[in-house]
This record gives structure tokens, C-alpha cells and sequence, in this order.
């Protein structure tokens, strides 16, 4: 039997995609890594690796994988919520000293009167 030419299964290896194959060195420099930090993801087998003639590979769609997994977006906050800050002139919280003291009754007053 034929393979159906309009099938998207590949027959050959020739005809199916490869993913790029990077050996060990290359691969930390891709992810922004250190080779020891690889070698630790490896170990605690946190990223998909083959082992082929004793040398490490890694196929680069999983080393993107691993990149997306541990993206995180920026969190903007309200304007309303940044806080801003105000200068004390080196007045400490409770220090009174130079500022009139008014009572909320005096105030009342004040404000009925006029």
C-alpha cells in the first residue's frame, strides 16, 4: 500500500521536520544560561534532553518551551495607586513643633462665622 500523498504524517525521516538538535554549550547560550545551571536543570530532570553518543542534546523547541514556561508578565499598577512622596523637611511622624494648633471646634466656628 501507497502512503496517501495528502497525508500529513511524513513516511521518511528526509520528509519529516527536524528540530533543531543543539549540543550542550550552545544550548546554555540560548536560554541565557550558565553550562552548570544546564547541567543542574538536566540532573533534576527539568528539561528534555537526549543523550546521544554520551553527548547531551537538547531540541530547541523545548529549550523555548522552557523559556515560555517561566515568563511572567509585568503587572502595571493604577496611577492612583503609585506611591508618591512627600517631603517632611526632616520633620518626624508626631513632630508638632512650628504648627498651630486648632481645635475641630474652633474650625466649626470659623467656618459658621463666615
Amino acid at each position: 500500500m501507497r502512503p496517501d500523498p495528502t497525508s500529513s504524517h511524513a513516511s521518511t525521516p528526509a520528509e519529516r521536520p527536524s528540530p533543531e538538535r543543539l549540543p550542550f554549550g550552545p544550548a546554555a547560550e540560548f536560554l541565557g544560561i550558565s553550562p552548570r545551571h544546564l547541567r543542574r536543570l538536566v540532573q533534576d530532570r527539568r528539561i528534555a534532553h537526549a543523550k546521544i553518543g554520551g553527548r547531551l542534546v537538547f531540541d530547541e523547541r523545548d529549550l523555548e518551551e522552557l523559556l515560555e514556561r517561566g515568563r511572567r508578565e509585568a503587572i502595571r499598577a493604577p496611577e492612583a495607586q503609585i506611591p508618591v512622596a512627600i517631603p517632611t523637611h526632616g520633620k518626624r511622624p508626631g513632630d508638632d513643633r512650628g504648627v498651630e494648633q486648632v481645635s475641630s471646634e474652633a474650625t466649626h466656628h470659623a467656618c459658621s462665622a463666615e
